[in-house]
């Protein structure tokens, strides 16, 4: 790994191996650049990752900062809070050690994403690409967990019934409601249909837009999420069908 790239020298005997470019902003890169140093100068942190919209190369001028430390210990945690404000810049923090990561991404598998794609800035043991190979394994294994199916299958029959209520109505207003209370649902289903963990919300168009099925997806989307109040709710009704005739298939 490179040195740390930050415009300013490491304290003595805390030399960071990040190379912390990719945060394209001021003031975060001077505030991730401090935040790394003070991290790995506790001695209690082997590995480091960003997280959000810097990793993903998304970032606004206001972006906040998100760092996932990986620990020796999780009984010995560093002591900052989930979420504080560094030079007028949010930072939002979590750590544990590799066997804690691995079974927080078991119980809720929307944490794998983050694994897939955080950039690793500091990796001093390997247990961050441990963690990575993981998670790449994880996301090729899954399959929709059946209590999962059990419990989307009637919450789309009902949700299909209110959809087409709301179409009945000849309401636009009404009927752009439905499309957009019932989208996240509707995307939950896709991506269980799909034997894919639902992402969160920030890759939720680009995670999307790389499922296999149904076969009219890449029309379906530019419907769904481009299109007018009717042509939106069509197309999630096309979606929700498809989903629910995968899922009913699995019971």
């Amino acid at each position: 790994m490179s040195e740390l790239s930050s415009g300013s020298s490491a304290p003595s005997g805390t030399q960071p191996e990040a190379s912390l470019e990719v945060v394209g902003f001021e003031p975060q890169r001077t505030v991730a650049t401090d935040l790394v140093r003070e991290f790995l100068a506790t001695g209690l942190v082997s590995g480091i990752l960003l997280d959000g919209s810097f990793a993903r190369s998304e970032a606004r001028p206001d972006s906040d900062l998100d760092f996932y430390l990986l620990l020796r210990d999780d009984d010995q945690q560093l002591p900052y809070p989930h979420r504080f404000e560094r030079s007028g810049i949010q930072v939002d923090l979590a750590q544990h050690d590799r066997p804690t990561i691995i079974r927080r991404i078991a119980e809720k598998p929307m944490r794998v994403y983050r694994h897939l794609f955080g950039q690793i800035l500091v990796d001093r043991d390997g247990g961050l690409d441990e963690v990575e190979r993981f998670a790449r394994s994880f996301m090729a294994d899954f399959r929709t967990p059946p209590d999962v199916v059990s419990s989307l299958v009637p919450t789309l029959k009902g949700l299909r019934g209110k959809m087409l209520a709301a179409a009945g109505s000849s309401d636009e207003t009404l009927i752009g409601w439905s499309a957009t209370w019932s989208s996240w649902t509707i995307a939950e289903a896709v991506f269980a249909a799909n034997d894919r963990p639902t992402p969160p919300g920030s890759l939720l168009f680009r995670m999307l837009s790389q499922l296999s099925k149904p076969a009219d997806l890449g029309s379906c989307l530019a419907s769904w999420f481009k299109g007018g109040a009717v042509a939106r709710h069509e197309a999630g009704l096309r979606l929700l069908d498809f989903a629910l005739d995968d899922l009913s298939t699995r019971l």
